[in-house]
């Protein structure tokens, strides 16, 4: 990771918002193409549905623009106090977001690659093993070991998945293997990819937008965007992933299961940001 993309600095005296907007989205009116629902755009006519759809995907960059910039402010100050870059960052997203790729809009209802495939970008102290890129899926749950791993603190037994420290210091990556469940109320979703294939298995009496079937099956290392659904033509390949996914979810029942005591301050912040 680097410092601030010096093309994104705001102009003296503007904010940086603004100036992000005006470079991304120019003439797109924050308020009136924002927070639109997809029931909204079935509303409209199609080629006003698909500006409309332009103009979010364009301020959608210049929220990517801008909290690239923040961020690299964040790092340019961390190495201006730690010359020697003794602290280390983890970069992340809970979620991507779908612009009708699939039918839909916005996130928390699919488990296709728009949604799931997001950064993963870790800066060791030192900068030990800067550049290196391992091509096979990390997942969130991996996040919580690597770091215990980092600082010295004996990973539990009992704790889902494993640090990525050996195979950033050349060693063979965690099992290959990415796994993804979705639960709402009107809706059960889960995925399991490996090898360059991914299985996903709709539950529930909600389908995703496209009317896709209650089972679906991707060759992503040839179909990155997820159009040619092959779980009628490798019903084998599909009966595989289904075991994996199977043994996962035995394999992290217990856990997956357990109850969770949210105190009154996270119920707030939960609260505030849609989650309950």
């Amino acid at each position: 990771m680097g410092g601030v993309d010096k093309g994104l600095k705001p102009l003296r005296g503007r904010p940086m918002v603004a100036w992000v907007i005006e470079r991304f989205a120019p003439q797109v009116d924050p308020q009136a193409a924002g927070f639109v629902r997809l029931k909204e755009l079935a509303r409209l006519a199609a080629d006003a549905a698909r500006e409309r759809t332009r103009q979010m995907v364009a301020l959608y960059d210049a929220e990517i623009a801008q909290n690239d910039a923040a961020f690299g402010a964040l790092l340019d100050e961390l190495d201006r106090r730690e010359p020697a870059g003794a602290t280390a960052v983890l970069f992340t997203s809970d979620h991507g977001e779908e612009f009708l790729d699939h039918g839909g809009w916005r996130h928390a209802d699919t488990l296709y690659e728009e949604v799931l495939r997001v950064p993963l970008l870790l800066r060791l102290p030192g900068g030990a093993h800067g550049g290196r890129v391992i091509e096979a899926p990390a997942d969130q749950i991996d996040v919580v070991p690597t770091l215990l791993d980092l600082a010295g603190v004996a990973v539990p037994s009992e704790l889902p998945d494993a640090s990525w420290l050996p195979a950033l210091a050349g060693g063979a990556p965690p099992d290959g293997e990415s796994l993804a469940w979705l639960e709402h109320p009107s809706l059960s979703l889960a995925a399991a990819a490996r090898d360059g294939w991914k299985w996903i298995r709709n539950r529930g009496g909600w389908r995703p937008p496209l009317s896709r079937g209650a089972d679906e099956l991707y060759r992503l290392a040839l179909d990155r965007g997820e159009r040619t659904d092959l779980a009628r033509r490798e019903p084998l390949r599909r009966r595989w992933l289904a075991g994996r996914l199977d043994a996962a979810a035995e394999r992290f029942g217990a856990a997956a299961g357990a109850e969770v005591e949210i105190d009154p301050e996270l119920d707030r912040a939960l609260r505030a940001l849609g989650y309950l």
